[in-house]
């Protein structure tokens, strides 16, 4: 990677969850599977700056939100967070938290099996762990890029471990009850994702590629990006979310060339 992990800033606002992208789908994913509960107890388990903190926070004012993260937030934050070591336990005692929430993190932690048994500790009997997680093993568009190189993304999106759905209903299904499930990033999304993260490995465009992810202009992570006219790479990108958000839509209850698990599971 040309930039540091350390530095990146994973969404400083809340997520739309109306905008017709990818980001909106999993923001909505969010709150319709919330528990009908007043002041619920919230964790966010790789919270990054908090933005699905943000979210509920809008439709449960009254919750006690706490976000967890191995990386320090980049600005102050309204909800009580940790710091903490990959390989350490949760700094709370068992039996904490009503909801657990998760988006895009469980790709990049050392371990899964410790990170789901870490969250089934802290989650209170009949709690709920709520989330998304890639499922780019196996057949399928990033497979390909990684015949090229096997850690392209790694180096690009600083994932860890490439899983299949398959792997992760075992890992839900010993620890959890299965509540509900979708699918999301099919062919069109899939394909999308695959090779705009790999084009930050293409001499010439791959660092600007890159930039742009990173950087103030990347409208689905940066809150000063809404207000900004985007280049030409930040409208060809909304675009293709657009694109991937309806075939998202309307494949969420198939399986198959899926690259993305929406998941609702439940402590017994």
């Amino acid at each position: 990677m040309t930039t540091n992990p350390d530095e990146w800033v994973y969404g400083d606002f809340a997520p739309d969850p109306n905008s017709r992208d990818l980001v909106g789908l999993k923001a909505r994913w969010i709150l319709d599977q919330l528990p009908a509960i007043t002041a619920p107890a919230v964790l966010d388990y790789g919270a990054g700056e908090g933005k699905h903190l943000q979210l509920v926070l809008k439709v449960r004012p009254q919750a006690r939100l706490v976000g967890v993260d191995i990386r320090a937030v980049h600005r102050p934050v309204d909800f009580e967070f940790h710091q903490v070591l990959s390989n350490e336990p949760l700094p709370f005692v068992p039996d904490t938290f009503d909801v657990v929430v998760s988006c895009d993190v469980l790709e990049h932690v050392e371990s899964i099996e410790r990170s789901l048994d870490e969250i089934h500790r802290v989650l209170r009997s009949g709690g709920s762990f709520i989330g998304f997680v890639p499922v780019e093993g196996g057949a399928g568009p990033h497979a390909l890029f990684r015949l090229l190189n096997p850690n392209i993304y790694r180096d690009t999106k600083d994932h860890n471990r490439a899983y299949t759905s398959r792997e992760l209903l075992q890992w839900f299904s010993s620890r959890f009850r299965i509540v509900e499930l979708a699918y999301s990033y099919h062919f069109i999304g899939a394909a999308l994702d695959a090779t705009f993260f790999a084009s930050f490995k293409v001499p010439g465009i791959g660092r600007r590629m890159e930039n742009f992810w990173r950087g103030q202009e990347n409208v689905f992570y940066r809150g000063s990006a809404v207000e900004t006219r985007p280049s030409l790479v930040g409208r060809l990108v909304q675009l293709a979310n657009r694109v991937a958000y309806y075939e998202s839509s309307l494949l969420r209850n198939c399986s198959l060339g899926a690259s993305g698990l929406h998941f609702h599971v439940m402590k017994r």
